[in-house]
């Protein structure tokens, strides 16, 4: 007995050849998109929206956080640094853990 993957033993039902054929519908195929789907799904979201905005805001404050790391370091070389103002240097690094 063996076993194969990917491999036409059964008339080419791999993985492969699975997933070639699925959903590969005459009106739907090559369609990357498609609004029903989406509609169905986001029924399923609707209970959890206050989370779903929550989580978006979020997103947007560690992305501008993690934006803020390299200000942080241009400050620090070009004003404390290359000043020679060594005592300047402290808060860089509690604002960058910070962040």
């Amino acid at each position: 007995m063996s076993f194969n993957i990917g491999s036409g033993g059964m008339g080419g039902m791999g993985p492969g050849g699975l997933l070639d054929g699925f959903g590969a519908g005459a009106e739907h195929q090559g369609q990357a998109f498609n609004w029903r789907v989406t509609a169905r799904l986001l029924q399923f979201l609707r209970p959890h929206w206050r989370v779903l905005i929550l989580a978006f805001l979020a997103m947007l404050g560690a992305t501008g956080l993690t934006l803020l790391i390299p200000y942080l370091l241009k400050v620090a070389i070009d004003q404390n640094i290359g000043a020679g103002e060594y005592p300047g240097l402290v808060p860089t690094p509690l604002f960058t853990g910070a962040a």
